[in-house]
């Protein structure tokens, strides 16, 4: 949707400046018309062209055009830059009403218009509003994890630990496949080993260490050969 979205608003930034380059101005339209004026004691009245006095005014007023146009297409990319989806934005802030996000110790600018530009506590974001990071280590954060924070699946290291988050890590963290660093470590977590974090074949970094899942390390746990 992104990728659309600028693509067509440089289509048409593109076409205004084609368009406005074309536009003739109109000393150059007047000069160009075989009109009869009356006889005048200026010479430059005979010549086929405007005085030196129209020309700059008319080409500044294309300079001001031009410009206004490149204004306003580089504010419309960089506020398209700047939009996360908006399932992103409900992952969110589901994942900080399920972990009592009112009393988490920071909590800055959660909830206050979009999360990138707004810069929400513990999140790091792309130059294009990609979030890339959710950092919220020992921040008071209790409760579980939602199914819809997998809809998140731009981001690469997720810090979780030292908190009280408890429940089973969700299924749909299947879909963060970008994702190199998980750290849950210290919460009440429980269950047994969560299998679907094989899907995550970037991963280089694990801690899922005190918490209160269950049973032996499953014999796949091999496969992560990423993992330093």
């Amino acid at each position: 949707m992104k990728t659309s979205t600028t693509s067509l608003i440089l289509l048409v930034c593109f076409s205004l400046l084609v368009a406005s380059s074309l536009a003739q101005p109109q000393y150059q339209i007047d000069a160009t018309q075989n009109t009869q004026k009356p006889p005048s004691t200026n010479f430059l009245s005979f010549l086929p062209f405007p005085s030196p006095r129209t020309i700059p005014t008319q080409t500044h007023r294309m300079k001001t055009i031009t410009t206004s146009i490149l204004l306003v297409c580089f504010s419309l990319l960089v506020a398209s830059s700047l939009a996360q989806p908006q399932n992103q934005i409900d992952a969110l802030m589901e994942f900080y009403n399920s972990t009592n996000g009112q009393h988490w110790t920071n909590n800055a600018n959660w909830g206050n218009g979009l999360p990138c530009p707004n810069r929400w506590y513990g999140l790091t974001c792309e130059i294009d509003g990609t979030i890339t990071v959710v950092n919220l280590f020992d921040n008071n954060l209790v409760g579980s994890i939602p199914e819809s924070f997998g809809q998140i699946s731009s981001l690469r290291q997720v810090f979780l630990n030292s908190n009280t988050i408890y429940g089973s890590i969700p299924q749909s963290f299947s879909n963060l496949t970008s994702l190199t660093d998980l750290n849950l470590y210290s919460n009440t977590l429980t269950g047994s080993f969560p299998e679907i974090l094989f899907n995550l074949t970037s991963l280089q970094s694990l801690d899922i260490s005190y918490n209160s899942l269950a049973g032996q390390l499953p014999d796949k746990f091999d496969s992560f050969t990423s993992l330093t």
